[in-house]
C-alpha cells in the first residue's frame, strides 16, 4: 500500500484464485475503493507499490520466472507498462526520493543487490551487488543522500553519498527484517520476524573508513548477572562516545554518555532477564553494535 497524499492511494497485491495481480484506488482516503485491475499486470507476486505524485506509481514483483520486476502508471493506474530493466533480478522493495531518482532492492544470481535510477525509471544501474549479503527486502531514503537497505538476514546496508558507496552494518540480529523506514532525517526504524524491532535516533551512516568490524570489542562475561564490561582492543581514543542499551522491541532501555575510557561498566540495575542489544557510537560514528544476554 502507499499513499501519495492524504487522499490517494493505491493496494496490490495477488488474487491466486485467478492467478492475476488485483490493484485497488481510493480518492477519498480509504472510505472507498475502485478495482483499477488490467490484465496487462500479469500473474507475478507483488512485492511493493511506490508512488511518487498521485497518477505515478510503480510496482514491484517477484516469483515466477520473474519476467517483470517493475512495472510503471503515469495515468492513475488505468494502464501499466513494463519497464523492468535487463539488469534486474526479483525486485522487493522500491523507494524514491523525489519525481526522477528512485532506488530497488531484491535478489538476483541469489545475492542481494540495489539498482538506481535517475530519468523516472527510464534507464536504471547497479549501484550495489556482493557476494554474502542476502535478499534485500526493504529499501527507504531518508533524503537524496542517506538511505538504508534491510535483508533476509538481518543486514542493514546504508549510504550516505546517494548510492556511491554503501556500508554493512552489524544489527545485532540474525532474524529476517522486513521493512525500513524513516519518519524524519535523524530517526530510523527497521522490523522483523520474531517481533523485532529497531530504532535508530541519530545521524545514520558510519565513517567510510572505520566499519564497525574493524575495531575489537569485548563484552564479558556474557551472559550476565549483575554487571558486565564492554572493552575495546585496540588504541581507539575516546573523548565522548555513548553506549546505548535496547530491549529486543527496540526500546532504549539505558544509556551511558561521556564514555572516555576504553573500559566501560554496565550495571543490570533493572534489567529484567532476556536479549538485549547496544550500539556504542561517537560523533554519529559507529564503534560498536552486538548483543548481550542479562540472566
Amino acid at each position: 500500500m502507499h499513499f501519495p497524499d492524504a487522499t490517494t492511494g493505491y493496494i496490490a497485491g495477488i488474487d491466486w484464485t485467478n492467478e492475476m495481480v488485483v490493484a485497488l484506488k481510493t480518492t477519498n482516503g480509504g472510505i472507498s475503493w475502485t478495482d483499477i485491475s488490467t490484465s496487462g499486470l500479469g500473474d507475478e507476486d507483488v512485492r511493493c507499490i511506490f508512488c511518487t505524485d498521485i497518477n505515478t506509481c510503480y510496482m514491484s514483483f517477484s516469483g515466477g520466472d520473474i519476467i517483470t520486476s517493475i512495472m510503471k502508471t503515469t495515468d492513475g493506474g488505468n494502464t501499466w507498462n513494463d519497464i523492468t530493466p535487463t539488469i534486474a533480478g526479483s525486485v522487493w522493495s522500491i523507494c524514491f526520493v523525489d519525481e526522477n531518482t528512485g532506488y530497488a532492492t531484491g535478489q538476483k544470481d541469489g545475492w542481494g543487490y540495489v539498482i538506481k535510477t535517475e530519468n523516472a525509471g527510464n534507464d536504471w544501474t547497479e549501484v550495489f551487488s556482493q557476494d554474502q549479503v542476502q535478499r534485500g527486502k526493504s529499501i527507504c531514503f531518508s533524503d537524496l543522500n542517506t538511505g538504508c537497505m534491510v535483508t533476509d538476514e538481518g543486514q542493514i546496508v546504508k549510504t550516505t553519498d546517494a548510492g556511491n558507496t554503501w556500508n554493512i552494518e552489524s544489527s545485532g540480529v540474525t532474524t529476517e527484517f522486513n521493512s525500513v523506514y524513516f519518519p524524519s532525517n535523524d530517526v530510523e526504524y527497521i522490523v522483523g520476524d520474531d517481533g523485532v524491532i529497531l530504532k535508530f535516533e541519530e545521524a545514520i551512516g558510519i565513517d567510510n573508513h572505520v566499519s564497525p568490524h574493524e575495531i575489537q570489542v569485548n563484552f564479558y562475561p556474557n551472559p550476565f548477572e549483575t554487571k558486565a564490561i564492554l572493552k575495546i582492543n585496540d588504541d581507539t581514543q575516546l573523548i565522548s562516545a555513548e553506549l546505548r542499551i535496547y530491549d529486543t522491541y527496540g526500546r532504549e532501555v539505558c544509556k551511558i554518555t561521556n564514555i572516555r575510557n576504553n573500559e566501560i561498566e554496565l550495571n543490570r540495575k533493572g534489567l529484567n532477564s532476556g536479549l538485549y542489544f547496544y550500539r556504542l557510537s561517537e560523533n554519529y560514528r559507529v564503534i560498536n553494535i552486538g548483543k548481550i544476554i542479562v540472566r
